[in-house]
């Protein structure tokens, strides 16, 4: 059974017993009262369970962050607090502290900035401490270090500012000037920093180790870097360092990326467009997509995009005048729009700005130092398969002008990274899921059915014809011609199965095309399941392990929670006359903690 931790959070009474209220003279209520109402807001639980922190926002803006002990009455109120984080180790809680409402209208007549403090507490002894103008903090991933970063003074140029360190078992700090963006790794316990001064003097990107106070530059040069990322799990990193070509009149990148840094010879590499032949002539890196990198670390991929030429200055007009006054006035504007326009003018200019991002995935490979252009302007949407062997693209071109008037229907693609060849895998789809967490399957839904797809074989199959469910919703408005199924629940580690919901139930199919069960038995009690992810930070759900299902039944109107294994029939954990959801779990603990109210019983956890 799940072990509830129910802390009371009551925030308003909003009803009581009818008889009561008839009977009494209720006072009129006036804009002072109306201030007081209050909102549960959401919550974020501690690793070891031990520890729930609640928002509460009032509609008079003066809200707190509330901190619970979760198997005592032990409270702690933060006026004005937000943005809660607990160190993985579970002995502190870092928080912003913003202003109160008069604090910041004065500030903002005044034309002064706004800044949020920071706030830090003991979970062991109770110990709270508040350090003012911090805009943001992040811990460690092993909780034992805190990086805060302080707000960027109004006269300076550069996008430099101060970051402490913050040693959590000693209190120590340590500080750093003009730091522009920085990245704790994966896992480990490594800062990279990158830092920007004014007039670029002393620019580049280093690592820090808090545990030895070792800070190792990995370059410097007057350029822009930034992008750290980390690859997952590793001490593998990668950057973005502008150049400039006075040609064109955006800034161009070269991709500098390091294995091993926590060794004392890590291998270091770079790709440079101006020296790589494999690059495409009169593209660039662009740093709105940050360098992302494979599983095994062999391959680096990014985004490019065609370059802007820099354009003429216009020469001097006619020299001021008497006809100054008249030139000042705005002309009179037109708008055409061509019937062979895909979108109408106002929509043209909604996307002008996506347009200017549009760019293409590329993979750099590491050790072979070659450059391969997985996107294209037919493929120019892409997304990755785990691993980083293949590219999911898709191709929409055909359908632009069907487009204008019905659904956006695409072409999907399979583009293999290491030689960038593109196979056809279905043409004309208007709902794709990419592919499975484990790499092997693409899948997409067309009709009334699930198919798969193999990327190790290049076999296609129906998944979903031979199991006895309806896997389409029917139920919403028939407005569009491929009606919406009711959705992918995840995928089991290890199986090549994937578990897809029916209207009531939880279905495990094989991406063979073998045939599937249900995980579940609501539709008999027209009882929806529906599987709770409790760890995000996984892909799959461990099938030794139980899962969870939220239940909702469509004619009681009672909700709850079910658990069982796969394969074996659920057990109902909670089921009541009343609104239950927000299922989490410690990440270290068999602590759960939920959310429920009711029409005459505000929420509590």
């Amino acid at each position: 059974m799940i072990r509830k931790t129910i802390i009371a959070l009551s925030l308003v009474c909003l009803t009581a017993d009818m008889t009561n209220v008839l009977a009494q003279d209720m006072p009129t209520l006036g804009p002072d009262d109306y201030d007081q109402w209050e909102s549960l807001g959401n919550s974020v639980l501690s690793p070891s369970g031990n520890w729930l922190a609640v928002l509460i926002s009032r509609v008079s803006d003066e809200g707190e962050l509330r901190i619970h002990r979760t198997n005592t009455d032990s409270l702690v109120v933060v006026p004005f607090g937000t943005r809660p984080a607990f160190s993985s180790n579970g002995a502190w809680v870092a928080y912003a502290i913003g202003v109160s409402p008069d604090e910041r209208d004065a500030a903002q007549k005044a034309d002064e900035p706004v800044h949020n403090s920071m706030g830090l507490l003991n979970l062991s002894t109770g110990n709270q401490e508040a350090i003012e103008h911090i805009e943001s903090f992040s811990f460690s991933d092993n909780g034992a270090y805190l990086a805060i970063q302080r707000y960027k003074p109004e006269d300076k140029e550069s996008d430099g500012v101060d970051v402490v360190i913050r040693t959590m078992a000693t209190g120590s700090v340590m500080s750093f000037g003009n730091v522009s963006e920085f990245s704790w790794q994966d896992g480990g316990h490594l800062l990279a920093l990158a830092t920007d001064a004014d007039g670029q003097v002393g620019n580049g990107v280093s690592v820090f180790n808090p545990s030895s106070g070792q800070l190792r530059s990995l370059e410097t040069d007057a350029a822009t870097y930034r992008s750290l990322s980390w690859r997952e799990e590793s001490a593998d990193l990668a950057v973005l360092k502008t150049f400039e070509d006075e040609a064109y009149e955006d800034t161009a990148h070269v991709a500098l990326a390091w294995r091993d840094l926590d060794e004392d010879d890590p291998d270091n590499f770079e790709l440079d467009p101006r020296s790589q032949s494999a690059f495409p002539n009169s593209m660039r890196m662009v740093e709105f997509r940050a360098p992302s990198w494979s599983e095994d670390g062999s391959t680096l991929f990014v985004g490019i995009q065609a370059r802007r030429p820099a354009t003429e200055p216009e020469e001097d007009g006619e020299e001021e005048g008497e006809g100054d006054e008249e030139d000042d006035e705005d002309p009179a504007g037109v708008e055409i729009w061509h019937s062979l326009d895909l979108d109408p003018v106002p929509q043209q200019r909604v996307r002008e700005q996506h347009l200017r991002r549009v760019n293409f995935l590329s993979a750099w490979s590491l050790d072979q130092n070659s450059f391969v252009q997985l996107g294209d302007d037919l493929t120019e949407l892409t997304s990755m398969v785990e691993g980083g062997s293949y590219v999911v693209g898709r191709d929409e071109s055909p359908y632009d002008t069907d487009a204008m008037f019905r659904q956006q229907f695409f072409d999907l693609f399979a583009i293999n990274v290491e030689t960038g060849d593109k196979t056809l895998v279905e043409d004309r789809l208007t709902i794709e899921f990419g592919a499975t967490p484990n790499g092997r399957y693409m899948v997409w839904f067309e009709g009334e059915d699930y198919y798969s797809y193999d990327l190790r074989t290049g076999e296609k199959q129906n998944i979903t014809e031979n199991v006895a469910t309806q896997f389409v919703n029917l139920d919403v408005t028939p407005t569009r011609e491929q009606m919406p199924p009711f959705g992918i629940a995840g995928s089991l580690d290890g199986e090549d199965a994937i578990l897809l919901n029916d209207q009531w139930d939880v279905w495990e199919v094989n991406l063979d095309g073998s045939g599937g069960r249900a995980l579940t038995s609501g539709s008999d009690d027209s009882i929806r399941y529906r599987l709770v992810d409790l760890d995000p930070d996984v892909d799959e759900y461990d099938p030794d392990e139980p899962l969870y299902y939220s239940t909702y039944g469509e004619w009681t109107k009672q909700a709850g929670y079910a658990r069982a294994r796969p394969g074996d029939d659920p057990e109902m954990l909670l089921w009541e006359d009343r609104s239950i959801g927000r299922l989490q779990k410690a990440e270290n603990a068999d602590v759960y903690v939920l959310r429920q109210e009711r029409f005459d019983d505000s929420p509590d956890y």
